[in-house]
């Protein structure tokens, strides 16, 4: 796990002849000024800049996005789901992790929403990022939250399934028979058309 904001291309090169071979940090919002609310306040074009740097030095990179900060609204989140797409496209991340803002207990984002009522939930089951959106706010509604991940999601795999069927589907294929097994091949290939149908309906 890295902070973005200390990263620049002379601690990746170290790094990588340290033997680091993949990093992890959360870019979480394209937008600039609910990256400002968050806290990290890190500009896209850095973040492009330091990719490519990343992959120039063969350092893998794991980023992260968050739905449903404080402030945000469905034409900042279009936003960052366009961003992530271009940073697949153009490989510069190898995995990417979609979450929603959680306000756990004994934070300041909890007693924000608490006191104000956006929390939709508060059994400890509920405190799960990657499963379960429990904000609601006045102008940005936990349906559409969900909605927009929902969104994020079915893109995300998508983009990856295409990169790495391009050039041999079954060389692809085999691979993945090596790895999974018929039986596993067959629950992932059924649940991969399920994804590719959701992706041409969003």
């Amino acid at each position: 796990m890295c902070d973005m904001r200390l990263l620049d291309e002379d601690i990746l090169e170290k790094m990588r002849t340290a033997g680091y071979y993949k990093i992890r940090f959360g870019i979480e919002t394209a937008s600039g000024i609910l990256s400002k609310k968050t806290g990290k306040p890190v500009k896209p074009e850095k973040v492009i800049e330091l990719l490519k740097h990343a992959k120039n030095i063969g350092l893998k990179v794991y980023v992260t996005f968050m739905f449903g900060l404080p402030g945000a609204n469905i034409k900042e989140e279009h936003q960052t789901i366009a961003f992530m797409e271009r940073l697949i496209k153009d490989g510069l991340v190898s995995n990417v992790q979609i979450s929603t803002a959680t306000p756990f207990p004994g934070t300041p984002f909890y007693d924000e929403v608490k006191e104000k009522g956006y929390l939709t939930g508060n059994e400890p089951h509920c405190f799960d990022g990657a499963n379960s959106v429990i904000v609601s706010y006045p102008d940005y509604k936990r349906e559409q939250i969900i909605k927009i991940k929902k969104r994020a999601l079915v893109k995300r795999d998508h983009l990856f399934f295409k990169k790495n069927i391009r050039g041999n589907f079954f060389r692809f294929l085999h691979s993945r028979y090596k790895k999974y097994g018929f039986r596993l091949l067959m629950e992932k290939t059924l649940r991969r058309i399920k994804t590719e149908i959701d992706y041409f309906n969003i």
